[in-house]
């Protein structure tokens, strides 16, 4: 009968001591032990990141708009949420800084838009301002120049002139092939204008080594429709 309250007793005793130990002989948590904790660092992935836009190509098929097209970052691959875009322009082809009188369009959601409102004829730099609820960023200037004529650029037709793109489109004229810069996004189809040579090709094949076979162009390639003004200013 001892042997049996002897026995109890000390089931009893180890009860108690696990119970002041806070568990059942399961290993302890680091805030009692003082070890490290062992929970994953968790990543937060921002969502609105603003990079500076890059202007990709500004072109006018009429005499009174350029149509404009950039990308967030020429370096970034990031999704950008929550921002929009104002596109500015100011006559000359000089450097400015964007502010209510150069704004043309605020509010934009998309990477393209079409300036209106221009002179004719005429040349302008352009640029576009990135904003988010924090802050905003600026690309480098652009310049582009209003038609002298109101015409229809074709449907997915884009006219690159030489006054902004890096490819030299002049070294073309005696070779079968041209060497494409790849900072131009060159694509199949483009038309590609030296406006000071008067010289037009068409991209009609892309080969390795940025290697690209095309053909003269012809306004039929650019354009569906053309208005030529017939007026003569005879005060000049």
């Amino acid at each position: 009968m001892e042997m049996n309250k002897l026995s109890v007793g000390i089931v009893l005793l180890s009860a108690l001591l696990l119970a002041s130990c806070g568990g059942s002989g399961g290993s302890s948590s680091p805030s009692d032990t003082g070890g490290s904790d062992n929970t994953e660092d968790t990543i937060v992935v921002p969502t609105g990141v603003l990079h500076v836009p890059v202007i990709t190509s500004a072109s006018s098929s009429s005499t009174s708009e350029i149509s404009v097209d950039w990308k967030p970052s020429q370096f970034s691959e990031i999704l950008e949420s929550g921002i929009t875009y104002s596109a500015h322009a100011k006559e000359g082809a000089t450097d400015f800084t964007p502010d209510a009188t150069t704004e043309n369009v605020a509010s934009i959601t998309s990477t393209g838009v079409t300036l209106k409102g221009l002179k004719k004829d005429t040349e302008y730099s352009i640029k576009i301002i990135a904003s988010n609820s924090n802050e905003q960023s600026i690309s480098d200037a652009f310049t582009a120049k209003t038609s002298d004529i109101d015409a229809a650029v074709k449907n997915g037709v884009r006219i690159l002139y030489q006054s902004n793109i890096k490819t030299n489109v002049y070294d073309s004229f005696l070779e079968d092939y041209i060497d494409l810069d790849p900072a131009d996004d060159i694509r199949i189809g483009d038309i590609l204008y030296d406006d000071e040579n008067g010289f037009i090709i068409k991209i009609t094949s892309i080969g390795s080594g940025n290697k690209a076979e095309f053909r003269q162009a012809s306004l039929r390639d650019m354009y569906d429709r053309i208005s030529v003004d017939t007026t003569i200013d005879l005060s000049k």
